[in-house]
């Protein structure tokens, strides 16, 4: 406009034409307005409700959203994006809004998501307002924060079989008062009398004590791969590392629903730690903090993931990665503490293949794999990867580790219930 106001005046002046020079002066106050105008100061809250707040799977929530203007100017161009959570889905309407606001007004709008079991936090909301003119734009969030909280289905919760090689009763090192034997012992003056084993006795006249071994309940301890590698996966579906923080949170509540001490550990850019418990409070902590985990605040991947996740294969997961995740899996070795370790990995690289057979020396090791690849559209380059994750998964099972493949477009209640039927086989 600059340009065209110098032109237009230029010609006037040379051809002595007034009217050529009124075009300048409009040219000239179109350019000057946006300079005119003050930018925009939004001052604005955001009242957000769910209904239901605990919907059962796949069951439509209505999200009602309200945008209010608490500043005393009014505000001409506003374009909000409510922060629907990462693993929720729109089923309904739009996040999306745009409006005037004049001080002290409000817009609302409305629209349903559908969202898996487990424990679903909203973002803020991204708010874009606009001086009257659009030559200046000022980017703020709003933050009311809602949770929406969906139980597992008594019918489709994991099926924790304590047959399978998963969480269950577990027989210890230790001897006791158990129902499956163990070894004779000594006899010590006062031990039981039943316990004696008097077929020996009778014999050899040696008194010995039968010793059994007990069965303890084994605490479990879920452990999500959420490093940069993870993240990968086709554009339109979320990334392995949210898909596995997504099944981690569904196992932490059917675990916790079965009374099992569970707790939860994620590698990445740094050890995200839980002790199991069997407290709701230490669970509910556990299912909070899955959820507000940063890898799920991208729930599809970015060009940035994947540019990060090719560069760690090429280069050995870049400079200072691997020490770091070397360390992580040496500090998560030295918590185990005999508990069963359920890791969940997409096994997008050889880093997961190694920490489950390392840790399987100390620890009994079952590994849930969800397929990140999308191995019919991505050609060439997604069936090389599909292949080198079915190399990885016969490591695995060849080094004694369970693996439990997590196919796409499948629930894990499925995915587990046939390694179980599989196993039965």
């Amino acid at each position: 406009m600059v340009a065209l106001a110098l032109v237009a005046a230029a010609v006037a002046l040379l051809a002595k034409q007034p009217r050529v020079l009124l075009v300048a002066g409009v040219a000239v106050a179109y350019a000057s307005y946006p300079h005119l105008t003050t930018p925009p100061d939004p001052s604005l809250s955001l009242d957000r409700s769910v209904d239901p707040a605990s919907p059962a799977p796949d069951e439509p929530v209505s999200v009602r959203v309200t945008l209010r203007n608490d500043g005393d100017r009014t505000l001409p161009d506003v374009s909000v994006v409510d922060g629907v959570p990462a693993l929720a889905r729109v089923v309904s309407g739009t996040p999306r809004h745009a409006t005037a606001l004049r001080p002290g007004e409000s817009a609302t709008w409305t629209y349903e998501v559908a969202v898996d079991p487990g424990l679903h936090r909203f973002r803020p909301a991204t708010v874009l307002a606009r001086d009257a003119s659009g030559g200046t734009e000022v980017e703020t969030t709003v933050d009311a924060p809602t949770e929406l909280d969906c139980p597992t289905a008594r019918e489709t919760r994991p099926p924790l079989d304590p047959t399978l090689p998963f969480p269950g009763a577990v027989e210890s090192e230790t001897s006791g008062t158990g129902t499956a034997f163990a070894r004779l012992g000594e006899y010590h003056p006062g031990d039981p009398l039943g316990r004696i084993d008097w077929r020996r006795f009778a014999r050899t006249g040696d008194l010995a004590t039968v010793e059994f071994r007990e069965r303890h309940q084994a605490a479990v301890l879920v452990c999500a791969d959420a490093r940069p590698a993870a993240c990968r996966g086709p554009p339109d579906r979320i990334h392995g590392a949210a898909r596995c923080l997504s099944g981690a949170g569904r196992l932490v509540a059917a675990l916790a629903d079965r009374d099992v001490p569970v707790g939860f550990a994620s590698l990445g850019p740094s050890l995200c730690w839980h002790r199991p418990s069997r407290s709701p409070a230490a669970v509910a902590a556990t299912r909070c903090a899955i959820a507000a985990h940063p890898a799920l605040d991208a729930g599809y991947p970015t060009d940035e993931q994947r540019d990060e996740a090719a560069d760690g294969d090429e280069d050995g997961e870049q400079a200072a990665a691997p020490r770091e995740f070397e360390r992580q899996r040496e500090q998560l070795r030295a918590r185990l503490d005999g508990r069963q370790l359920v890791l969940l990995s997409p096994l997008c690289d050889d880093f997961p293949v190694e920490t489950a057979a390392t840790l399987s020396a100390v620890a009994p090791v079952t590994v849930i794999a969800p397929d990140p690849i999308d191995s019919d559209g991505a050609g060439a380059g997604g069936r090389l990867a599909a292949v080198e994750r079915t190399n990885r998964i016969a490591r695995l099972r060849g080094a004694g580790v369970d693996v439990i493949e997590w196919e796409r477009d499948e629930a894990l209640p499925a995915a587990l219930a046939r390694s179980r039927e599989g196993l039965a086989r």
